[in-house]
């Protein structure tokens, strides 16, 4: 088994003096905070050496026993989080190589997610089977030492793909997205590409919206590169969604009736129009406000969503231009109202909060009139 960070040119052994350094705790670097649970900085060593130990707890996956035994496992730690440090695992048989995504987890709070991130997307598998949501495979603690252990899962790695975010880099005079894809030198977006990516991101998000008990994928985030993007050689775009932190409610109903859908598919459209303008410049810097292009695709995004539940008989026949009559019920002064609403019932620490509250009556705005431009 073989180790690296990131890629190839970067690889890490007992005999390297990095195997001893302890690892960063975000992508802007820093040690890790005891909390409680660890009694010192889990290092580059310690956690390849955890890694290796959870593979071969999984012989269904990295030993196939219908087919020849792999030639070689590799492990690329990919990236740093608050919560997960991400590995990607190779296994190569001959010509054919399977790819795997392990996340990591040591912090109490990281545990906690994981745990319950990868019951969420079983549960998320078994309910819709979507092509665009990981599969996930298998969830172990791994001892590192007598006092301590991490805790792990392995899921589908989507090859190809890639995270893409607002650059800090200003093209015509105005900020693009760029694709994290280093093979082709981190490619920007036109303004259509731009628009489908987000476009695609609201059609995952609402294809998961469950009408009946309003339960919705939430604390997602661009800036934590939660959606991914493939482009075709056409340049065609094709997003998937890697990580569902939480699937719940955002409201509490007491009652379940024809106006309580209607108003918590608002309020989830809304909410999910507010979430899909907020990045980091780069993926690491400064939070920030994506152009109003982003409306329409989101907007289309949402319909989208709803004729493919419709498609899959999730929702009844009708209902998306059901759903677009009561919009065009909605006044432009309520429209700012419900918007201001949202703002204030944000959580008071959210880093989001400053972002959102300066353009908060512009995008109620902005929405309004997508939505007359589209129904």
């Amino acid at each position: 088994m073989r180790f690296y960070v990131s890629n190839q040119d970067n690889p890490a052994d007992r005999n390297r003096e990095l195997w001893k350094k302890p690892l960063p705790v975000s992508r802007q670097g820093g040690p890790l905070l005891d909390d409680g649970l660890t009694k010192k900085v889990l290092t580059y060593g310690e956690y390849f050496s955890a890694v290796e130990a959870f593979i071969h707890t999984c012989p269904e996956y990295i030993s196939n026993v219908k087919g020849p035994s792999p030639d070689n496992v590799s492990v690329y730690l990919e990236k740093h989080g608050a919560f997960y440090h991400p590995s990607r695992i190779t296994v190569s048989r001959g010509s054919r190589m399977d790819e795997y995504v392990l996340n990591v987890a040591f912090s109490k709070t990281g545990r906690e997610y994981l745990e319950n991130e990868y019951e969420t997307l079983k549960m998320l598998e078994k309910k819709y089977g979507y092509s665009f949501l990981p599969k996930v495979y298998a969830c172990r603690e791994i001892a590192v030492d007598l006092s301590r252990t991490v805790s792990m899962f392995m899921g589908e790695w989507f090859s190809a793909y890639h995270e893409f975010h607002v650059s800090d880099i200003k093209k015509d005079n105005s900020r693009h997205i760029r694709v994290w894809d280093s093979a082709n030198n981190r490619v920007f977006m036109t303004t259509d590409q731009g628009r489908s990516i987000y476009e695609q991101a609201a059609m995952i998000l609402t294809a998961c919206y469950d009408i009946q008990t309003f339960e919705q994928i939430s604390a997602w985030h661009h800036a934590a590169g939660d959606f991914v993007v493939n482009l075709d050689e056409q340049g065609t775009p094709y997003v998937k969604l890697v990580t569902v932190r939480r699937y719940a409610p955002l409201l509490n109903v007491v009652e379940n009736n024809a106006e309580a859908v209607l108003n918590g598919l608002l309020l989830f459209l809304l909410n999910m129009s507010i979430h899909m303008r907020l990045d980091r410049l780069d993926g690491v810097k400064d939070l920030c406000w994506i152009d109003d292009f982003i409306v329409a695709g989101s907007l289309e995004g949402f319909f989208s969503g709803l004729a493919f539940q419709q498609k899959n008989e999730r929702i009844p026949m009708g209902f998306s231009e059901y759903f677009k009559s009561f919009l065009t019920e909605i006044t432009a002064a309520e429209m700012r109202a419900l918007f201001v609403s949202i703002g204030e019932n944000l959580p008071s620490g959210s880093p989001d909060l400053p972002v959102i509250q300066p353009h908060l009556q512009r995008h109620a705005d902005a929405f309004f009139r997508q939505i007359r431009t589209l129904i």
